[in-house]
């Protein structure tokens, strides 16, 4: 973690290693009406050892080893890429978590998970209660962390400060499990269409502009859950969630890997309440640096966070919205500061809600930015994604030292489909196709090694 000199001491300032959500949620949340909320209404779910390691083997159930979901008949007989093969998993994977829901006891849900075939005088059953990767325990594991989940979401609705529930959003302490929303593909592609329809009736174009800012949408609307288990569908879906929980697991000391009922280190689950934009492409990666010299913080960076859409009332030709952006967001930083009481330098990711207002003549209207919130905190490092900005550029390093005068990064016109998709995940771009088609040869189009760096190209910096 940087901070703003090397040889600076921090004993008398917060420290914050990784900006879990845990570790600067308190200082930019107040239930304090005196004191304005930074952030969205969240609580904490700490997870058990043998939690995180129940949710590690249904992972690797559903998607290292799914021929253990089926009857040993059907997977000895039929080959990897067979179409009924697929299909039996893909039912298997469905009837799995759905054995989750519906009651409230946990010895029900082992019955009912595992005597489900048997009560239903269903013959095509599965090995579950033999194979060794998800054992019942696991199962009864699973389940607790349903049942505290949805108690999490119940109690966080009652206290909601927003005037409707829009439901709710879960993540790990480090990472989102947005990557589970891909794993039930028929659904996010029907997501993605709608989200793309509806951006051509806005906009008044063609279904093919601007298709990442439909893709955008469609993960916003699919990472907000209503219950438990469509949250514990995500985790359990997710590889960034595998991941995170595998590496804490892999770390813990060895004397606590003796006493799995114990709470596992450096990871618990994040549940908030989910406010839903209507812009949720207006999302911005702030970088903030701490100056010795000036023994304040200051933004020295702004990008847009999601590099591909195009956002046009940004680039707006008065540049009001881009201007009241820019303010706010150095406001919001100046608390954050304040807040945290730390010298490191630190990344933060907001989502901005404007609104058109008409002028006091009315005759044209004017932006009015009117929330700015922060989603998270972030190191300052290379892990942090620089959207806009590039790590390995000159400019860059300059701008993020504070060498050079801020700069605010965006998109100065829509990529086109080809420069769209080639930044996608390559099952969102095989969605895009199965719905828009095949992107169109662009005239005069030449394979030369910089045309795969649209962005910087495509980029305005002010």
């Amino acid at each position: 973690m940087s901070s703003g000199s090397d040889n600076t001491p921090l004993s008398s300032h917060k420290k914050f290693y990784d900006f879990r959500v845990e570790d600067w949620y308190s200082c930019c949340y107040s239930d304090n009406k005196s004191t304005e909320p930074l952030t969205f209404t969240t609580d904490f779910l700490s997870l058990t050892i043998e939690q995180a390691n129940a949710i590690i083997h249904l992972y690797e159930l559903f998607h290292k080893y799914p021929r253990q979901l089926l009857p040993g008949d059907v997977g000895l007989k039929l080959p990897e890429q067979d179409d009924l093969l697929q299909q039996y998993i893909k039912n298997a994977k469905v009837k799995c978590m759905n054995r989750f829901s519906s009651v409230t006891n946990v010895n029900s849900i082992v019955s009912e998970f595992y005597d489900w075939d048997a009560n239903n005088n269903n013959t095509d059953s599965t090995v579950l209660k033999n194979q060794k990767i998800f054992t019942r325990q696991d199962a009864v594991l699973i389940q607790q962390l349903g049942i505290a989940l949805q108690q999490k979401f119940d109690e966080l609705a009652k206290v909601s400060p927003y005037p409707q529930i829009d439901g709710f959003f879960v993540r790990a302490s480090t990472r989102s499990p947005k990557d589970g929303c891909l794993r039930h593909r028929q659904a996010f592609t029907q997501q993605l269409k709608l989200e793309l329809e509806k951006n051509a009736q806005q906009s008044g174009r063609e279904v093919t502009f601007n298709e990442p800012l439909a893709v955008v949408r469609a993960f916003n609307a699919k990472l907000c859950v209503q219950n438990a288990l469509q949250a514990l569908d995500l985790l359990v879906n997710s590889e960034r969630i595998y991941a995170d929980l595998f590496r804490a697991l892999l770390f813990i000391d060895e004397n606590l890997k003796k006493e799995p009922q114990k709470e596992l280190p450096e990871q618990r689950l994040v549940v908030r309440l989910f406010k839903k934009m209507s812009r949720p492409e207006y999302e911005f990666r702030v970088f903030v640096k701490y100056f010795e010299n000036l023994q304040q913080h200051q933004v020295v960076g702004i990008t847009q966070y999601f590099k591909t859409c195009y956002l046009e009332d940004l680039n707006h030709h008065d540049g009001s919205l881009r201007e009241q952006i820019q303010n706010g967001i150095q406001e919001l930083a100046q608390e954050v500061s304040k807040r945290l009481q730390t010298t490191e330098n630190f990344v933060l990711d907001v989502s901005i809600e404007y609104e058109h207002v008409l002028s006091e003549d009315g005759t044209n209207s004017q932006f009015k930015v009117t929330k700015i919130w922060m989603i998270e905190i972030n190191s300052f490092s290379k892990q942090a994604s620089p959207c806009l900005f590039n790590w390995d550029e000159e400019e860059t390093i300059k701008v993020l030292s504070g060498e050079l005068p801020l700069q605010f990064r965006i998109l100065q016109k829509p990529l086109t489909l080809k420069e769209g998709r080639r930044e996608l995940a390559k099952d969102v771009s095989e969605m895009l196709e199965l719905i828009n088609g095949k992107p169109p040869v662009e005239n005069g189009e030449v394979n030369h090694q910089d045309d795969r760096d649209h962005s910087k190209k495509n980029c305005m910096v002010q």
